[in-house]
Formats: structure tokens, C-alpha cells, sequence
């Protein structure tokens, strides 16, 4: 452990953890993204891709056992709870985070590893971080081996998506693509059944056969599936609703069907 607390904004690692926080190029530069909370820290810890660990004041005092834990193989550096106030992102900080490595996969990943009952879910220009961290612990629950986002989708790095994840981040592989029409065409041609959910000329969610390999397209929380997709030759499906409701919530809809594929391989 690093005898010295920071006291000081201008401290070179405070400096570092707050546009690591701020700023989605910084993350991606660096290739480190920050984890803040017990729970998330210790997950991080787990699977080794962490040995950064920052406390404030107060928690390192209150918590010697978990301390004397997590320092057998990390480095802890420990700030006064000012600093530490002023950096966390959430109202009432638990007084602990961590830095973590960037662990994304490749186009090639994806293609070179496709099995007969793969499970993708394709995120297109998806803009809401909460929504990303739902749908992020859905799809691990219901046994994606992937989730494909668009350049302009929100960066599942950035604090409150890492967050909401609860430690699902750090399992399910992820990658952004610079153009998501070829991707998925590239999925179709390699026999994926590719389903958007759209409302024309579609079925309902629960009649399509999920069990082999499948994707499912998840539109933009405001605009939907873009125009570029639609254009191209996937399957249609919706979700029936009453009471003149338009459209879900996006981690809604994605959690609903990625649960009706993971239902009908449950029956197998």
C-alpha cells in the first residue's frame, strides 16, 4: 500500500482516474475504463483484470479486513475523502474503486468462433447508458455470447453503464463496428437468422424458431432500427402490446427476446 493519501486534485493519478471517468477517448487511449463499488471492485479482482485499487480515507480505516484481502495482490492507494467526494460519480460513494483493462473482442472473434446455437444481440446507435447496463446483465443471463454495438452506440465503459452492469461487463464479450450493415450481412451470409425488431410486416416474438444460431437487432430508444438496416433482408418481429403502446423500453424489448431464445433452448 501507498503510505501517502492524496489530498490534492492536482495529484497525477486523480488527474487520470477523473478523464478516464469523463472521457470515452481517454478510456479508449489508455485501454483502462474505471469500476467503482465493493462488489464491482472485488468481480474486477476475480478475474484479473485489476491490480489499481483506490479508497478513501474513511473506508480504508473502517475496513481492515478487506483491505488486508485485497492488498495480498494489488496496490492500494488511498485518498482523503474530499478528493474522493469530489471524483466519485454517485451521490453516496462506497470509497472504493479500481482501474480495469479494456477486454473487447474482433470482427474475426466473432466469425471464427460461431457455433450452431450462437447468440448474439445487436445494438444499433442504442444512446441510453442505463439501458445498455440492463441489457448487458440480460444478455449474460440469457447466454449471449455477444453483444455487437454500432460506432454511435453509447460506450459501454463509460461510469454509469459500468455500474449498472453489477460485474456483468467483465464476462459477456462485446465490439463496436464501423459499419453495422456489413456486419450483419456477414452474419446472414454465415447462416445467423438475423431478427429486428420492427412493426411492418412482422411476427410475433414467440414464433420464430431461436434455438440455432440468431441475432436480434435493437433499434435507438427515440428513432428505432435505422433505415440502412431495414433495408436489409432480416426477420421481422414485435412485441404485441394493448392499450395503443407504441413501442418498449429498449432493455425491455431486448431482455424479452433474448429470454424467449433462452426459453426454447431450455426445452430442447
Amino acid at each position: 500500500m501507498n503510505n501517502d493519501i492524496i489530498k490534492s486534485l492536482d495529484n497525477k493519478n486523480i488527474k487520470r482516474i477523473s478523464k478516464l471517468l469523463k472521457s470515452s477517448k481517454s478510456r479508449r487511449d489508455e485501454g483502462l475504463f474505471v469500476a467503482e463499488g465493493l462488489r464491482i471492485v472485488k468481480e474486477a479482482l476475480k478475474r484479473n483484470i485489476t491490480n489499481d485499487i483506490y479508497v478513501s480515507e474513511s473506508f480504508f480505516k473502517s475496513n481492515f479486513d478487506i483491505i488486508k484481502e485485497i492488498e495480498v495482490n494489488s496496490k492500494i492507494t488511498v485518498i482523503s475523502d474530499n478528493i474522493y467526494k469530489k471524483l466519485s460519480e454517485t451521490k453516496t460513494p462506497q470509497g472504493i474503486l479500481c482501474l480495469c483493462n479494456v477486454r473487447s473482442i474482433t470482427v474475426d472473434d466473432i466469425f471464427a468462433n460461431l457455433k450452431d446455437d450462437s447468440l448474439f444481440l445487436i445494438l444499433d446507435d442504442l444512446s441510453d447508458p442505463g439501458n445498455l447496463g440492463t441489457i448487458i446483465r440480460s444478455a449474460l443471463g440469457a447466454g449471449a455470447d455477444a453483444i455487437i454495438l454500432s460506432k454511435n452506440s453509447v460506450d459501454i465503459h463509460s461510469p454509469k453503464v459500468v455500474r449498472s452492469t453489477m460485474g456483468a461487463i467483465f464476462d459477456l464479450p462485446f465490439i463496436y463496428v464501423n459499419d453495422l450493415c456489413d456486419t450483419v450481412q456477414k452474419l446472414m451470409d454465415c447462416e445467423v437468422s438475423v431478427f429486428s425488431t420492427l412493426l411492418e410486416d412482422s411476427y410475433n416474438y414467440t414464433k420464430p424458431d431461436y434455438s440455432k444460431k440468431t441475432a436480434f437487432i435493437i433499434g435507438n430508444e427515440a428513432n428505432g432500427i435505422s433505415e440502412d438496416i431495414k433495408k436489409l433482408p432480416t426477420i421481422h418481429i414485435t412485441i404485441p402490446m394493448k392499450n395503443n403502446l407504441e413501442s418498449l423500453n429498449a432493455s425491455v424489448a431486448a431482455s424479452l427476446v433474448l429470454y424467449e431464445a433462452l426459453r426454447q433452448r431450455s426445452e430442447l
